[in-house]
């Protein structure tokens, strides 16, 4: 599968949704699919030649209508068979304009990036959200279906954890990722 993986800061900048994008890369190219990141340049492409990413280079500097008109040509040359966008709002504004499923992730619920993340939810496929309170948040706010706001947690399983090693229901346990 081809995928398209966005995100608002350099892959080697940003915090936590640039790290999200990152690890959500990694993983698609583990499972060996092929990643187009789009970010703004990065001074270091260390990461980008260690994991087999192609960089398609877009920052708040870029004319928003000709980065909308490559963006398209990008995804229909390159036959992108799915957009997860982390924030990037040039990638965003094509939803309408693209042939293949659109994933908005919404990481945040009071900002500018809820907003963002809902910008042409008619077209969007999902809007992603990482919490209870943030999925009702977005169908409330911006009249999302339900069906369309899956709810992903925020949080990271832990493989070497297990119930039956804290059977004691006295036990305090505390997991954290």
């Amino acid at each position: 599968m081809k995928l398209l993986i966005a995100a608002s800061s350099a892959p080697d900048g940003g915090a936590g949704i640039s790290s999200y994008a990152k690890d959500l890369t990694e993983a698609m190219r583990q499972n060996g699919h092929e990643v187009t990141y789009v970010a703004p340049e990065p001074k270091d492409h260390s990461w980008l030649q260690q994991h087999g990413v192609k960089l398609f280079p877009l920052g708040q500097h870029d004319a928003p209508l000709e980065a909308a008109k490559a963006l398209i040509a990008l995804v229909r040359e390159e036959s992108i068979d799915a957009i997860i966008n982390n924030d990037h709002p040039f990638v965003q504004s094509i939803a309408p304009a693209v042939p293949c499923v659109f994933i908005a992730v919404g990481h945040q619920q009071n900002t500018s990036v809820a907003s963002l993340a809902c910008h042409n939810a008619d077209w969007l496929d999902y809007v992603v959200t990482i919490s209870n309170d943030m999925r009702d948040h977005y169908i409330k706010k911006f009249s999302l279906p339900t069906w369309k706001a899956p709810l992903i947690y925020n949080g990271v399983p832990d493989r070497g954890y297990s119930d039956e090693q804290n059977a004691d229901p006295e036990k305090l346990r505390l997991i954290f990722a």
